[in-house]
């Protein structure tokens, strides 16, 4: 049972999570329509979709949180602010000099929002089904094998490699919570855009990644963007990337997937069509 002084935090806590799981279901959409023509509407549907989120958060700062919940403030305070902040940049694009570019901009914060509260997946069920693909959000067995998931194990969930997640020349990984060393697993391979970085670009594929089960590793560009007109430069970190990830994780060889948007879709392009691609599959 709750101490009587941790119950305010139980219920910013109450109020914290689905306010800030409504906000990032809103930059999604957001992210997911974003375009020149649908830029105002989207600025429109913004207003008002932060208020129960600002409140919380400055109740949050406001209060003096138990020591045994602080790990918990940890997650959903930077989590929620990165919210606001997609949110109130997205509705101030239109009065940048290049509206669309600050609008896409505001949008990346979904990333680090995602990166902030994903650790509370394990113990908050509207978390989990969050990143959940959307049909499988009510799989009670789905949900009863992740809740049973020891979260302290180490190597598998995000993680990242060679610095902070967007290190140029890093990675990000992603290992089902529910990997068994006793079966091999498929492996995609998700290159960025030209503006943007593994970090960021993992989270759109953890929702299938983590329904699924399958590794995803998301590599980010040696150098602004990859090294489309000199593949020896990009391609030969992402085959280490590749031999480093297969050589602590049993990935199935007949079933890797190479795959980008944008520039990353072209670079796929670029390494999947050469002679001796490992890849099996691209996209």
């Amino acid at each position: 049972m709750a101490d009587a002084g941790s119950e305010p935090a139980l219920d910013l806590v109450s109020r914290l999570v689905p306010a800030t799981l409504k906000g990032l279901h809103a930059l999604e959409f957001a992210g997911r329509h974003l375009s020149p023509a649908a830029l105002p509407q989207l600025i429109d549907a913004m207003r008002g979709r932060d208020d129960e989120l600002k409140a919380a958060l400055a109740d949050s700062r406001a209060l003096a949180w138990p020591e045994r919940l602080q790990p918990v403030r940890a997650c959903l305070e930077p989590a929620g602010e990165a919210v606001a902040e997609g949110i109130a940049a997205l509705r101030s694009a239109a009065n940048e000099p290049q509206p669309i570019v600050a609008a896409y901009r505001a949008v990346r914060n979904y990333a680090r929002a995602a990166q902030a509260i994903y650790p509370l997946a394990a113990f908050f069920r509207p978390i989990s089904q969050f990143f959940l693909e959307q049909a499988a959000r009510d799989d009670a067995d789905l949900q009863a094998t992740l809740a049973a998931v020891d979260p302290s194990r180490e190597k598998v969930g995000v993680m990242h490699a060679g610095g902070p997640p967007g290190t140029r020349g890093g990675f990000s990984l992603y290992v089902p919570e529910t990997y068994d060393q006793g079966r091999a697993y498929p492996l995609v391979v998700a290159l960025h855009g030209g503006s943007g970085n593994g970090g960021a670009f993992l989270w759109s594929w953890l929702r299938e990644a983590r329904t699924r089960g399958f590794i995803v590793l998301a590599p980010t560009a040696i150098g602004s963007t990859w090294s489309l007109m000199d593949p020896d430069t990009d391609g030969p970190s992402i085959d280490r990337m590749v031999d480093q990830v297969a050589g602590e994780w049993h990935v199935d060889a007949g079933r890797q997937l190479l795959t980008g948007m944008s520039d990353g879709g072209t670079f796929s392009y670029v390494l999947g069509l050469r002679g001796g691609c490992r890849f099996t599959h691209i996209a």
